[in-house]
């Protein structure tokens, strides 16, 4: 179809604003198109900010680190740092994430033992005094 065609159409109100753009791209004139649309623009950042969405309407967030199928986020550890730093200034974001592994590791290996506790910290403090116990050895009195 002609430009001229096309161009007499729209001023008739017969061909919907997909049509028009359809014509007009190979002509190098559909970005022009859009931008006298405003609503076009609109849409186009509407959605961009609908698909920036993660799910249960919150923002997506980066994992940080993976044990096995078991994820920590950025937020999870910037938040974790963040309250470490209050006791200990002087500790850097690694050794922080390198606890929290551990934490997730202790806690696996805790539940093989079948280890139940109200807390996770009282899980691991068990877990971690049975460990110690195997290690401690009261010599034989001959």
């Amino acid at each position: 179809m002609d430009t001229n065609l096309t161009g007499d159409l729209t001023k008739a109100g017969r061909v919907s604003f997909q049509h028009r753009a359809r014509f007009l791209k190979g002509k190098g004139e559909f970005l022009e198109l859009i931008m006298q649309d405003k609503s076009v623009v609109v849409y186009f950042f509407l959605l961009l900010a609908f698909l920036s969405v993660g799910e249960a309407g919150g923002f997506s967030d980066r994992v940080a680190a993976f044990v096995d199928d078991e994820a920590i986020t950025e937020s999870e550890l910037q938040e974790q740092h963040r309250d470490t730093l209050k006791i200990n200034p002087d500790i850097t974001k690694d050794e922080v994430l390198n606890t929290m592994i551990n934490r997730i590791l202790i806690l696996r290996e805790a539940r093989k033992y079948r280890i139940e506790r109200p807390s996770p910290e009282e899980v691991i403090k068990e877990y971690i005094d049975l460990k110690e116990r195997a290690f401690i050895r009261v010599p034989e009195w001959k």
